[in-house]
């Protein structure tokens, strides 16, 4: 492996068999620091399988499964459900809420008011993209929705039969523009 590649990017079949490999030779009597240069890995990563053998065995570096279990989130399914169903039949302001638009902080800050937990802004984000609500370009006012022929009217939700007195807004996920808030089809 060259000084290029990065041991993290190897499928979790060639980093075990790495790791492997990097901890015979150290338990073959090489040191850690020339196994790290001789398989091109940090000796951090030659410290902590090293270290990993000592307290398991080679047991203890088979490859595990990566990320978050499918539905395990930090929200279960009935509490994601209660929060779509504010967003899309209430504007912020509506349920005491320091917004008028919705906005990833406005939905962060509804679900820690409505279930006591704490999401990051990141996760709100993936959270409303799960739910498929799309950012759009709001109208900016009348006058220009009238120079596109535009309708300046709330619009009703494709998808839903919720109606809405004002337009529903969504903050962008990245920037501080304002977007309307489109349901899946």
């Amino acid at each position: 492996m060259s000084k290029r590649d990065d041991a993290r990017k190897l499928k979790p079949a060639a980093q075990q068999l790495l790791q492997r490999q990097v901890v015979n030779a150290v338990r073959a009597g090489m040191k850690q620091v020339h196994a790290a240069q001789v398989f091109s890995a940090s000796l951090r990563a030659v410290n902590k399988w090293v270290a990993l053998d000592k307290l398991g065995g080679l047991r203890a570096l088979k490859a595990k499964r990566r990320g978050r279990r499918t539905g395990e989130g930090a929200l279960n399914d009935k509490q994601a459900e209660r929060i779509y169903q504010l967003i899309l039949g209430k504007m912020p302001d509506q349920l005491k809420l320091p917004f008028y638009l919705w906005t990833r902080a406005a939905v962060a800050q509804l679900i820690e008011r409505e279930f006591a937990i704490t999401v990051s802004l990141s996760t709100v984000g993936r959270y409303l993209k799960a739910w498929g609500l799309s950012a759009q370009r709001p109208v900016s006012s009348s006058s220009a929705c009238a120079e596109r022929g535009a309708d300046p009217m709330p619009v009703e939700l494709s998808g839903s039969s919720i109606r809405f007195g004002q337009n529903p807004l969504l903050m962008d996920f990245h920037t501080s523009s304002a977007f309307r808030i489109s349901a899946p089809v």
